[in-house]
C-alpha cells in the first residue's frame, strides 16, 4: 500500500523520430501499447505514470512532457515546462546525428527555470534508443557515454519496439527525484 506519492515533472527531448512517443506510450501503457504508425508530435503532450521506489511504500508520481523534437518549437518548449525537475534526452542508436545534437538540446534545457538542485534537473538521462536494429547501430561502445558524462548524465539503452531497457531510466529518475526530495523538500510540498 501506498503510503506518500511525490509529484516531479519529467522533460523528454530529442530529435524528431527517435522515439520519444513511443517510449512513453510503452512506458506509461506498462509495454502494452506499441503505436503501430508514426505520428509526429507539434505540442508537448503530457502524460502522469507512477513509479514506485523499492523497499519502501512511497511512489514519485511523474508528470511527463513529451515534447516536439523539430526546431520550430524548440524555443518555445521551456515555456510550456513551468519549473521541471527531470530530464531524459533520447537518441537514435541508428542515426549519429541524433546523438550529435544531444549538445543542442542540452543547451535549450539551460534556459529553463528548473524547480530544484540550484537550477539543474535533480536527475538526467540519456537513452539511446532501437537497440533491435542491429545491424543499422552506428552510435555504439563509449562515444554515448563519453556525451552522456560530458552533460553529467546518467546513459542506457533499449529498444521501445522490443520493449527492453525501457524501465531502468524511469526508475533512476524516479529513484533520483525520490532521495532528492527527502532531502531537500517540506513534507507538505514533496507529497500529495
Amino acid at each position: 500500500m501506498i503510503t506518500r506519492i511525490f509529484r516531479g515533472k519529467l522533460v523528454v527531448i530529442g530529435d524528431q523520430g527517435v522515439g520519444k512517443t513511443a517510449l512513453l506510450n510503452m512506458f506509461v501503457s506498462d509495454g502494452r501499447e506499441y503505436p503501430k504508425n508514426y505520428t509526429m508530435t507539434f505540442a508537448p503532450e503530457v502524460s502522469i505514470k507512477l513509479v514506485h521506489i523499492p523497499n519502501t511504500n512511497d511512489a514519485v508520481e511523474l508528470i511527463i512532457y513529451d515534447c516536439p523534437g523539430i526546431d520550430l518549437y524548440s524555443d518555445l518548449l521551456n515555456k510550456f515546462w513551468n519549473g521541471p525537475d527531470l530530464l531524459m534526452v533520447v537518441f537514435d542508436l541508428t542515426n549519429k546525428n541524433s546523438l550529435d545534437s544531444v549538445a543542442n538540446w542540452i543547451s535549450l534545457t539551460k534556459k529553463a527555470k528548473w524547480r530544484g538542485n540550484g537550477g539543474i534537473p535533480i536527475a538526467s538521462v540519456l537513452l539511446g534508443n532501437k537497440s533491435d536494429l542491429e545491424n543499422r547501430l552506428v552510435c555504439l561502445g563509449e562515444e554515448p557515454v563519453h556525451v552522456a558524462d560530458r552533460y553529467n548524465m546518467k546513459y542506457f539503452f533499449g529498444s521501445v519496439k522490443n520493449n527492453q531497457g525501457l524501465e531502468d531510466p524511469f526508475q533512476f529518475i524516479a529513484d533520483s527525484f525520490y532521495k532528492y526530495s527527502l532531502k531537500n523538500y517540506s513534507e507538505e510540498s514533496r507529497t500529495i
